[in-house]
């Protein structure tokens, strides 16, 4: 796990050591062991590396790296397989300078060029300049573990780890994207491509650019694509024979370092599954790491405690309560996009303690997503069974009587992907004309305002209404969420997070299980995966236990101090572009909120766009 930048000139000008400098600054925090920058001969083009060293701790691993005197390289993540890759007999037959990963996707580069990615078994992004073709060749994982931003125009290509360092480049305005806005306010985050400012961008997960220094063309191409069109018709037997081995090798790879592994144990399903098999493939004495609450409602820490003791691991349980919000508006600057995730509170505590003992850890991050585990899969396949083309309205007088019956009736009546959407985001549609200013919504947002979910289903290339907001989840939510979340609060503190999880031949293998073994015929969320957990040894009151997710008790923390930093935050004339929300509906927002409502997720969208948007604006 690294930190990555660099720079091309498209015009006379030659790169500046000087923005080089300023870019391996400001993500210098992501790799703190070693540093490097790499200027080409004409210098129009800047690499630039910041080193976690996990693999091959030795000076052979300075980044960034060359190979064969025409290429180099920075890179930020692990191949897995790249000890198998280096015996491919093509491979074999170039000379090696250094026992790491980094080498190998060179050499498999130089043979191959961007078919290497199809070999690749990891999370990744990096950069390779080729002097002989005078090319940039940029890749990014299939899932998007990794993070990689860019921003490019007639003049330079400059790309890097995080928002943060782009714009410290004097070609970059720091201007606000306010079209990003609808997705954010709606989702809690801003989904890839955009990133919340204008002109810059995400690479996209299972994407590669190829930049032409000479005709300054670039290609974005997609080169993966998990695919839910098919069901493999095997018996439950054959199929969970078959998880189980891919998820043991998924494990077993993720184990790889040169330095002490770790886990991140809720005690749920599948970071328990996930110690489970460290303990199974021979780990002793391994470090788990879990949050515990004072309020007594979202404590879940016995939980975690009882799999500590059943596999016998160094457990260490970090409190936490709402002073652990006095960072916040570091921690959203640190994120450098807006992310409603209320988890990255406590990602940023567990992240800080684990890397007191560990500079790995693995985590259960894509069990739900891939397995089925999360409510509204459940409330999907009910509705699709109840209520396959909708309600059609207006109800009846007496139904509209009773609120709760009528508003569950109400929202059958949306199409399927804006049902998806309504059951965990933050602001619908109705919202949004509240809450922003009819000039605003005209100018910036969506005629459409479920356009993305709309497209991304569509995506999916399956009818199948249950398999495409699986497809949502793992390829929109789960990378730009939580995937994001990750790898930016653990690289504050320079530790690398593993997610077994997300291995592409073990997500192959569910995208295409039936839909039965991942929400059964009885409702029962995440049925093949629980089943295996049985089988490990996992507690059933462990397994069976109501889903609570990786989440804070907001309500009670945002209104402890009357409601004191919500006030602070959003009422001041600097807190939002007024120009964009209407201030009379926010004040009525905060002043409607209290323990009774679901307000609370709402307010805190508005805040953490506020903090953002002072950090980087104001």
């Amino acid at each position: 796990m690294c930190g990555i930048a660099g720079k091309i000139s498209f015009t006379d000008k030659s790169v500046q050591i000087e923005d080089l400098e300023a870019l391996k600054t400001n993500i210098s925090h992501r790799g703190t062991d070693d540093e490097g920058i790499y200027l080409s001969p004409d210098q129009k083009l800047g690499l630039v590396h910041t080193r976690l060293s996990i693999m091959d701790l030795s000076h052979k691993g300075h980044q960034p790296m060359s190979f064969l005197d025409r290429y180099q390289i920075t890179f930020n993540g692990e191949i897995y397989n790249f000890k198998d890759l280096k015996n491919i007999p093509e491979v074999k037959k170039l000379q090696f300078k250094s026992d790491t990963d980094t080498e190998v996707i060179m050499a498999l580069y130089h043979l191959y060029q961007e078919k290497c990615l199809d070999l690749l078994r990891g999370m990744f992004a990096f950069a390779i300049y080729d002097r002989q073709t005078n090319s940039l060749f940029i890749a990014r994982d299939r899932i998007g573990k990794k993070p990689l931003k860019y921003y490019f125009d007639s003049r330079v290509f400059i790309f890097a780890s995080e928002n943060r360092a782009l714009v410290t480049q004097p070609e970059v305005t720091r201007s606000p994207d306010y079209s990003s806005l609808n997705d954010y306010l709606i989702y809690g985050y801003i989904p890839s491509p955009d990133t919340g400012f204008t002109n810059l961008y995400k690479l996209e997960q299972a994407h590669y650019l190829l930049i032409n220094l000479k005709t300054h063309k670039l290609i974005n191409k997609r080169y993966w694509h998990l695919d839910f069109q098919e069901t493999l018709d095997r018996s439950e037997k054959y199929l969970t024979k078959e998880i189980v081995s891919r998820f043991s090798e998924s494990v077993q790879l993720r184990l790889i370092s040169d330095v002490p592994v770790g886990a991140l144990l809720s005690g749920g399903v599948d970071s328990s599954l996930i110690v489970a098999q460290m303990s199974k493939l021979g780990q002793k004495n391994i470090h788990t790491f879990s949050i515990a609450f004072k309020e007594k409602l979202y404590n879940e820490s016995h939980y975690a405690q009882s799999v500590s003791d059943i596999f016998h691991t160094q457990h260490h349980e970090v409190k936490v309560d709402s002073k652990s919000l006095t960072n916040l508006s570091e921690l959203i600057y640190h994120c450098g996009e807006p992310t409603a995730d209320a988890s990255i509170v406590i990602t940023d505590i567990i992240c800080k303690s684990a890397r007191e003992y560990v500079k790995v850890v693995l985590n259960g991050d894509c069990g739900d997503e891939a397995f089925g585990g999360y409510d509204r899969y459940r409330r999907l396949k009910r509705d699709l069974t109840l209520f396959p083309h909708g309600v059609n309205l207006p109800l009846p007088k007496s139904i509209r009587s009773v609120p709760k019956i009528a508003r569950f009736l109400q929202n059958q009546s949306f199409p399927f992907p804006e049902r998806f959407a309504r059951m965990y985001g933050f602001f619908n549609s109705e919202d949004l004309d509240i809450i922003i200013r009819k000039p605003a919504r005209k100018k910036y947002f969506f005629s459409e305002p479920y356009q993305t979910i709309i497209s991304k289903f569509s995506e999916a290339k399956t009818n199948n209404i249950l398999r495409q907001s699986f497809y949502f989840d793992i390829m929109v939510y789960f990378p730009d969420d939580l995937l994001a979340k990750a790898d930016l609060i653990g690289m504050r503190h320079n530790l690398e997070q593993r997610s077994p999880f997300i291995d592409h031949k073990l997500l192959e293998l569910a995208a295409i299980l039936p839909d039965n073994l991942k929400i059964s015929e009885f409702g029962e969320a995440k049925y093949l995966l629980k089943k295996i957990a049985l089988s490990y040894g996992i507690p059933k009151e462990n397994i069976y236990r109501p889903k609570k997710g990786f989440g804070i008790p907001l309500r009670e923390w945002l209104l402890e101090n009357d409601k004191q930093l919500v006030r602070e935050k959003l009422l001041d004339k600097k807190s939002l572009p007024w120009d964009i929300f209407d201030k009379s509906a926010v004040k009525s927002l905060i002043s409607a909120y209290n323990l009774s409502n679901d307000l609370a997720p709402k307010l805190w969208n508005l805040l953490v766009y506020s903090l953002w948007w002072q950090n980087y604006f104001y």
